[in-house]
């Protein structure tokens, strides 16, 4: 289960770098994940969601070694 939740956080943070690395070469990256209506959320509050989940990885984890 841990897996699935570091996979997750892993997928998701590895997509903010590529549409943050394509807004940088111009492709206009995080306009197309605004028109998939995603940007209706405020970022924030995706940061805020992803945080969790890492920290839910993180206890887990911690909890497998004990």
């Amino acid at each position: 289960m841990r897996a699935i939740w570091v996979g997750s956080v892993a997928i998701v943070i590895a997509l903010v770098a590529l549409l943050s690395l394509g807004d940088l070469l111009g492709f206009e990256a995080w306009a197309w994940f605004d028109k998939l209506g995603l940007g209706v959320v405020p970022k924030g509050i995706w940061v805020l969601g992803l945080g969790a989940i890492g920290g839910l990885a993180y206890l887990m984890d911690k909890k497998s070694d004990e």
